[in-house]
């Protein structure tokens, strides 16, 4: 009988990417303490941040405000939901803050933080009862 597979150890969920993300993602498995999926959710987005600035002659530790909403713009005409690009743009404000504790990063980690908003979450519209509902 196959023994049982077991989720994948933390050390291959943090070993994917550049060397910054791996340590910020390690940084959020030691000391922050999430679970595997919240750190596979922030490998995810950061990965494909990074891909898109890679794609657009951007560099991950370097890139302007400009390209990071641009890349959330990007986002959102893929169709991608609000829920989803809200979750990319807190995974990018978390490794930005996490790069304010890196004095040659400070600076730019700071003014590309200060610029990015949040955009505002979708608002689902009231249910409606049907007239059985309400006579009952």
């Amino acid at each position: 009988m196959p023994a049982p597979t077991s989720p994948a150890p933390r050390s291959r969920l943090t070993a994917q990417g550049p060397p910054i993300v791996q340590k910020f993602l390690l940084h959020l498995a030691s000391e922050r303490g999430l679970a595997d999926n919240s750190l596979h959710a922030y490998r995810r987005d950061l990965q494909d941040f990074h891909r898109y600035l890679a794609e657009n002659g951007a560099a991950l530790l370097s890139a302007s405000p400009d390209i990071c909403r641009a890349y959330l713009r990007d986002q959102t005409r893929r169709g991608q939901s609000t829920r989803t690009v809200t979750r990319r743009l807190a995974a990018i404000r978390a490794f930005l803050r996490y790069l304010m504790a890196e004095p040659q990063y400070l600076e730019w980690a700071t003014g590309v933080l200060q610029q990015l908003d949040r955009p505002r979450p979708e608002r689902s519209l009231p249910k409606i009862l049907s007239k059985a509902q309400v006579c009952n």
